[in-house]
């Protein structure tokens, strides 16, 4: 099984960060998986040399919101890059992530998961310019 993760950040030192990391630890060191790790541009690796071989910095930005930066969402509708070969995707990072997932997803024909962390999951239904595109990624979701 080929994962791929979507996150903001490929480190430990935050919440999501420790998520992803623990579940990459995981399936790495299982038969017949393979995981890639698809990061922000500006983010951070581990110090696990097992991670550093799996992480491609090509993600847009992470943004709270597009309300002020709507020029952010393109990235995510329109990504411009290819993902590596995948069986599943998975947005560690539900907001903005989720709703690339859901592009990459439709695109390439896979599915997708993404995990909810707390209030991270509902801020983005607090304003309009987010709901309809965070909605529409989730009930799509696997």
């Amino acid at each position: 099984m080929r994962v791929t993760f979507l996150t903001d950040d490929a480190g430990p030192a935050n919440g999501t960060g420790t998520v992803l990391h623990e579940l990459a630890m995981g399936l790495i060191g299982r038969d017949h998986w393979s995981v890639r790790i698809l990061a922000n541009k500006a983010s951070r690796v581990g110090h696990d040399a097992a991670l550093n071989g799996c992480v491609d910095r090509v993600l847009p930005p992470w943004t709270p919101t597009f309300r002020w930066r709507p020029h952010k969402l393109l990235p995510m509708l329109f990504p411009s890059f290819e993902l590596p070969p995948t069986d599943v995707l998975h947005a560690i990072v539900e907001f903005p992530y989720a709703i690339l997932a859901e592009r990459l997803a439709r695109r390439s024909g896979m599915p997708y998961v993404m995990s909810i962390h707390g209030r991270y999951g509902a801020v983005p239904f607090h304003h309009w310019e987010n709901r309809a595109l965070y909605r529409r990624a989730i009930r799509n979701a696997s």
